[in-house]
């Protein structure tokens, strides 16, 4: 059968002082390095754009935390979407909002 793209879902969000802390579970049909593209977005802010990479074999959950931009601090709706590629196929996106108070 053809190669199907990588899943991901989002299963905790976390905002702590300056730091994001995220876990999110990667399901992919071969083992191997998967890219994960991580999106910032705040309304009034120009998003960001971060690029991980994780080793999957099936599927495994796997935590990363990033520093917060200065530009995202401010109260309000924070969205954080991630996308998993593999082999030239793109998943879906796993979006989570988290409020910054």
């Amino acid at each position: 059968p053809a190669p199907t793209a990588p899943t991901v879902r989002i299963l905790s969000l976390r905002h702590i002082g300056t730091k994001i802390y995220a876990r999110f579970r990667v399901c992919a049909q071969h083992a191997g390095k998967v890219s994960i593209t991580e999106r910032d977005q705040k309304a009034r802010a120009l998003p960001y754009t971060r690029h991980l990479a994780v080793t999957v074999s099936s599927c495994n959950t796997f935590a990363r935390h990033w520093l917060l931009l200065a530009r995202f601090r401010s109260p309000g709706r924070l969205l954080v979407t991630l996308r998993a590629s593999s082999h030239g196929r793109l998943s879906r996106l796993a979006e989570h909002a988290i409020t910054i108070r």
